[in-house]
């Protein structure tokens, strides 16, 4: 039992909106302690298999996470569409006896239907003296974008609260000065740092609040400067797409290994 409330426990790790290594270990842990105890249900007649496709794509969530980023947003709802297209449709095709045959029959003839209707397309577009297409598998290449939500977690959220539990040491300063580089955007000789930080001081805020969005991922990059090295200060901010992002600059990699 100790056992079992240890594997329940952790398989929420797997919809978190932020994970690490240690959170995924102990996702793999989890799942592994799953599939060593769980014959128990076979042997009590409880179940006869686990040849369940959720339960099979669990042993890729893992993976799939350090691949293509959190699992907030996404649900198992793909399998019960292919369960409607391919089981129920075809069932209710069938007299309903013998109807593994019958359903199988009625797949195969509904793809060749297809196929010829393509054909026929293809044939009344004129196209005749290229072969047919065929499609090609999708490349590797990772292309991730993120989408904001529509409204936020937390529509009012202090800057002080900002500051000491979201980790935002210097969104104040950030901000004016992001708000200073915009009011001058337009000067013929760019502002320099020093004149930057006394304009930015003298920046009011006619707010005490600001909407906060939660489920965005955090990630780790390694960004390069060339030789742009007083790019880099404390709490610099970068413009998202119709959002400001505030962004914590590491330290960066010294010339030679440490």
């Amino acid at each position: 039992m100790c056992q079992w409330d240890r594997t329940l426990t952790n398989l929420p790790l797997s919809y978190r909106n932020c994970n690490c290594s240690e959170t995924l270990q102990l996702l793999d842990d989890a799942l592994g302690l799953f599939h060593e105890n769980k014959d128990i249900f076979i042997d009590l007649g409880i179940r006869n298999n686990f040849n369940l496709p959720k339960l099979h794509a669990t042993r890729h969530y893992s993976y799939m996470i350090m691949m293509l980023g959190t699992t907030d947003n996404f649900n198992t709802e793909y399998t019960e569409q292919l369960h409607i297209n391919y089981a129920k449709d075809a069932y209710h095709a069938t007299n309903h006896k013998d109807e593994f045959a019958q359903m199988t029959q009625w797949l195969e003839r509904k793809e060749k239907v297809l196929c010829h209707d393509k054909y026929v397309n293809w044939q009344l577009a004129g196209d005749v003296e290229s072969e047919p297409h065929h499609s090609h598998p999708p490349d590797m290449t990772f292309r991730h974008l993120q989408t904001m939500p529509k409204h936020p977690t937390a529509k009012a959220v202090s800057i002080d609260k900002l500051v000491e539990d979201y980790g935002a040491t210097y969104f104040r300063e950030a901000l004016a000065r992001y708000i200073t580089q915009l009011s001058h955007a337009e000067d013929p000789i760019p502002l320099h740092d020093q004149a930057l930080e006394v304009l930015a001081h003298d920046i009011h805020f006619p707010f005490r609040t600001l909407p906060v969005f939660h489920k965005i991922n955090s990630d780790t990059v390694l960004v390069n400067l060339d030789a742009n090295t007083e790019a880099i200060s404390a709490g610099i901010e970068v413009l998202v797409p119709s959002h400001l992002a505030y962004v914590e600059w590491f330290s960066p990699f010294p010339l030679a290994p440490d």
